[in-house]
């Protein structure tokens, strides 16, 4: 069994906030979850399965096997990590280091540095450094979240059953290399996944770093679906008609 808590203050906080709004909070959906029905399929969760959703501040990781719901866990780091370390390491600015982390992202390829140098020269923002330093100081986080992964895998019997490998969602997929990475220190192929599901998503919201939210949406409106169409009330003249009709007969 799965249990998963939540500070009462979070809560009442958050149902407030919303009630303000006039948005009545009817339940509550742990987001991984969501996620992981929106972009897993039943064969997957059968043979053994690990869902990373790598976002901004959060990497949430879920474990299926057998169908069933192995391992629930939420590290409170993500891609914004990746982008402060640079910003402290090489004294730039957030913007710039967030502009580095997608364009050059890690494992350095020469295809990669020579796309990318066509229009730097070595320095950002008054500031020089070689992609050397770069490369220390973002692969150095980059390999502390798939090591924290690949720690959350264990606990469950590490890659022995996950014959489907990990599957990444979330902004983190976008980054270059680091689905790699995550493969080579995982030992366990990493793939991208899609919302497949919402075919009739605009193009730009058909990308792994909308999938959470993709999810969540697609949960929710499940359950409206299987909602019993409301009855439509009768005009209350349509029952005294039949009275009417017989009185006018005899």
């Amino acid at each position: 069994m799965q249990f998963v808590t939540i500070a009462l203050s979070a809560w009442e906080e958050l149902t407030s906030f919303l009630e303000q709004g006039d948005v009545a909070v009817a339940k509550m959906t742990v987001q991984c979850l969501a996620t992981a029905d929106m972009v897993l399929a039943l064969d997957q969760k059968k043979l053994g399965v690990v869902l990373v959703d790598l976002g901004a501040g959060l990497t949430d990781i879920v474990v299926y096997h057998a169908d069933k719901l192995q391992h629930m866990a939420c590290l409170p780091m993500g891609t914004r990590n990746l982008a402060l370390d640079l910003m402290m390491g090489l004294d730039i600015t957030l913007e710039d280091a967030e502009c580095l982390v997608r364009k050059l992202g890690c494992h350095l390829s020469p295809e990669n540095i020579a796309r990318f140098q066509e229009g730097w020269q070595g320095d950002i923002g008054g500031r020089s450094f070689s992609l050397e330093q770069y490369a220390e100081i973002f692969d150095a986080r980059a390999e502390e979240i798939w090591q924290l992964v690949r720690s959350q895998i264990a606990k469950v019997g590490g890659n022995s059953n996950l014959q489907a490998g990990v599957r990444m969602v979330g902004g983190g997929v976008l980054i270059p290399g680091l689905k790699d990475l995550g493969s080579s220190i995982l030992g366990l192929p990493v793939d991208a996944s899609l919302p497949v599901e919402m075919a009739n998503l605009p193009e730009s919201w058909l990308s792994p770093g909308y999938a959470s939210a993709v999810g969540l949406v697609q949960h929710r409106t499940t359950g409206l679906s299987a909602l019993p169409k409301p009855r439509t009330k009768k005009p209350a003249w349509t029952a005294l008609w039949p009275r009417i009709r017989g009185w006018l007969k005899f």
